[in-house]
């Protein structure tokens, strides 16, 4: 018992670290998430709602990084232990990101209507990129004498984004064979960090004994948007006693407003194939709320370093940092896109109750589009349940199988998907094989090779359905 625990904890823990929209999502058809993906998919249920607030998905992708990078392992002591070493080898010179998506739906309902389907969905939404140079590993790692003492910081990229989205979408089926889909997103904006330019090169004179003064040259331009956050945050429990603020409330008053748009067909030229596409996201947003540009450039800025243990002296340096680097403020508005994605699709059903499907999903991040291409096959075996099963090449990630797998009973539906099912995997052999010495453990390979950690899991109610794998097994 003790040990399910453990594994259920440790799972959680995971899928909570854990790109919009899994690929192993595109073709399970009969979830009605799969309007994420494409708005012109249908469902044949007269009306479907997901249970409020347990509709949650979440994405982690790091393109240059694997675990493998992360850790190295102690024969002696029995450890892991982080090896900036290895990860400053497994990094290229630019170009190295961080990319995290979330998405928690607290409202989603549609119903459908002759030839007509109608969807709502009121999500929170949490989407960022991080690009950063090999420099900065190069710092961490190897300090900053020798070869090291001129430091890259150049193309630091940011862009990350929290912000709640009400979206309305209208299907039709415009003919036999052909249904068509459009979404309109109305976004509301609370917090964003994104960088313009980032150009610093740091040079250390390493001729000085005490300490190494480094100079600074290059140039900085970013913007930046925050709510008024509160001062305090009180509550009364009787026998607590706290108050409110009135700045609480000021977040959801946020000023910062955006529109976006999703489009999407399906067509069947016969009915054994169905041919798919969607691009989803197509907006902005226009940033308001203590909407801010900081810029500065720095012919040559030179730091003569401090006593990090003697932090008297440590409001002295940070002033005496600003007024030597003399940022530059500009206040008022500015627009973020929204991350747009593109979807196609190519499903084949040699039988009623199987679709072997293929996949592009391109999702643009900064001026680059991450490409993600997936075969699966899916499985509708009978009523009440659904399986997925497929493979997914990621940039530089190639050890990426995905599952899904939804069950119908009554009216009521769960389910749940992965795009790397490593991690699950890893974590129940590890519980399950104690013994075992982590180079001998069957997951570990797999999960050292992971750069692709997502989750999504929820539970629909479906009623009026008239596909069989909408029944649920007591229907």
């Amino acid at each position: 018992m003790r040990r399910a625990i453990l594994t259920l904890i440790t799972f959680l823990g995971i899928i909570t670290l854990a790109k919009a929209q899994p690929s192993t999502l595109y073709f399970m058809t009969n979830l009605r998430q799969t309007i994420y993906t494409n708005p012109a998919r249908m469902s044949d249920c007269s009306f479907s709602f997901a249970f409020p607030g347990l509709t949650l998905y979440n994405g982690l992708y790091t393109n240059s990084l694997r675990f493998a990078n992360l850790f190295s392992y102690d024969q002696n002591k029995q450890k892991y232990y982080i090896d900036l070493d290895k990860i400053d080898q497994s990094l290229a010179d630019k170009n190295n990101s961080f990319i995290m998506d979330t998405r928690w739906s607290l409202l989603n309902f549609g119903f459908r209507y002759r030839y007509w389907y109608f969807h709502f969905d009121y999500s929170i939404r949490s989407q960022g990129y991080f690009g950063y140079p090999r420099g900065i590993i190069d710092f961490l790692a190897h300090g900053n004498t020798g070869q090291y003492s001129t430091i890259d910081l150049s193309d630091l990229s940011v862009n990350y984004m929290l912000y709640t989205q009400k979206s309305i979408t209208i299907a039709y089926q415009l003919l036999r064979n052909l249904k068509v889909g459009a979404t309109i997103k109305f976004n509301h904006g609370y917090l964003n960090a994104r960088t313009n330019k980032f150009n610093l090169v740091a040079n250390f004179d390493t001729a000085y004994n005490n300490n190494y003064p480094v100079t600074l040259v290059g140039s900085y331009d970013f913007n930046v948007s925050y709510p008024d956050f509160p001062q305090s945050i009180f509550l009364s429990t009787g026998r607590y006693s706290f108050t409110f603020n009135d700045s609480v409330f000021n977040i959801l008053k946020s000023r910062n407003h955006g529109l976006s748009f999703d489009f999407g067909l399906v067509y069947q030229p016969i009915k054994q194939v169905e041919i798919s596409a969607s691009i989803t996201n197509l907006g902005y947003i226009k940033w308001r709320e203590n909407a801010k540009e900081l810029f500065a450039n720095l012919d040559s800025v030179t730091f003569n370093g401090m006593d990090v243990f003697d932090t008297t002296k440590t409001k002295a340096l940070l002033d005496t940092i600003k007024s030597q680097i003399n940022p530059k403020f500009k206040e008022g508005p500015y627009v973020t896109g929204t991350y747009k994605t593109l979807n196609f699709g190519l499903g084949v059903k040699p039988v009623n109750y199987l679709t072997l499907g293929f996949n592009y999903h391109g999702t643009k991040y900064g001026n680059v589009w991450y490409n993600v291409y997936t075969l699966g096959a899916y499985l509708n075996p009978g009523y009440g349940w659904s399986f997925a099963l497929d493979y997914s090449w990621y940039p530089n990630s190639r050890k990426n199988i995905g599952a899904g797998f939804a069950f119908n009973l009554f009216g009521a539906q769960l389910y749940f998907m992965m795009d790397n099912i490593s991690l699950p995997n890893f974590g129940i052999s590890y519980f399950t094989n104690r013994n075992t010495p982590p180079s001998e453990n069957s997951a570990t390979d797999w999960v050292k090779n992971t750069q692709v950690v997502n989750f999504m899991f929820g539970l629909n109610f479906n009623f009026g359905c008239r596909d069989r794998i909408d029944y649920g097994l007591l229907d």
